[in-house]
């Protein structure tokens, strides 16, 4: 009978060990992180940055191409990071006058729906 699905030697591999809980847990921990993501359809007020003060609602979410936001990650901080969609992402914002662009570090999420 093969154990495939377990470590084979934990007291040998401390470190492999703790990665394998470490990826048995990411399900769970990247839900978690998604909850706070600024994603389409949710109400943002702007923190910083030119348009500070402003409210609005998410159009559009998506991976700033300009940035290397994996380049200090492993690659289980950057799977947190990707679920959260907070560092090296930009939001599309509405307001009732305009359209614009900020970081997704600039905004806050005020409600999670549009009502």
């Amino acid at each position: 009978m093969s154990n495939l699905d377990q470590q084979e030697t934990p007291n040998f591999d401390p470190v492999g060990a703790a990665r394998d809980v470490a990826y048995g847990a990411l399900g769970g921990i990247c839900e978690i992180a998604a909850r706070n993501k600024p994603g389409v359809g949710r109400c943002v007020e702007v923190i910083s940055g030119k348009h500070k003060g402003k409210v609005g609602i998410v159009f559009w979410h998506g991976k700033d191409h300009f940035k290397n936001n994996h380049r200090y990650m492993n690659d289980l901080q950057a799977c947190v990071a990707d679920a959260a969609g907070i560092h090296g992402f930009r939001v599309g914002v509405k307001t009732e006058e305009e359209k614009f662009f900020v970081a997704a570090d600039n905004v806050k999420i005020i409600r999670s729906e549009i009502k």
